[in-house]
């Protein structure tokens, strides 16, 4: 037995051989455009890979720098901690101070007080003395006024 579909016309044969052909002319365009593409496309991943590469260098450079700003970032955090340590302690001081201050002012304020005292009693004491001052000037007078005149004391001077 025969297969009947092995034979078949010249016509068909030619027919078919022209549908093959151009099936394998389109195969190799789509394969040429595959190439093609693959081409282009590995160009843009040797830069992209590039640019990556690049990308990679700046992340080791930002992440020391990121590093080294944590660093700083604690040292800082350390000083602003001791600081205000120091600060309390200062608060603490500039309280005991301001007490010993208000004392000193109180006392002060005391002398002040004395010294008004003292300044109206010398103020009165010089009103007295500045009295008696006026007083002896006119006892001198008097004096002066009363005194014998002595001839013979006056020539010799």
């Amino acid at each position: 037995m025969i297969n009947e579909t092995a034979y078949v016309s010249r016509e068909e044969f030619e027919r078919r051989m022209r549908a093959l052909e151009g099936e394998a002319e389109g195969e190799k365009i789509v394969t040429r455009h595959i190439l093609t593409e693959t081409r282009q496309n590995t160009g843009d991943l040797a830069t992209i890979k590039a640019q990556l590469t690049h990308l990679a260098g700046d992340m080791v450079l930002v992440s020391a720098a990121l590093n080294n700003q944590g660093t700083r970032l604690n040292v800082l955090t350390q000083d602003v901690r001791e600081i205000r340590t120091r600060l309390d302690g200062m608060d603490a001081r500039l309280d005991r101070m301001d007490g010993r201050l208000d004392r000193m002012d109180g006392r002060l304020d005391g002398v002040d007080g004395r010294l008004d005292g003292m300044d109206g009693r010398l103020d009165g004491m010089d009103a007295k003395l500045d009295g008696m001052d006026v007083k002896l000037d006119a006892v001198l007078t008097a004096m002066r006024a009363l005194a014998p005149r002595d001839p013979i004391a006056g020539a010799e001077s």
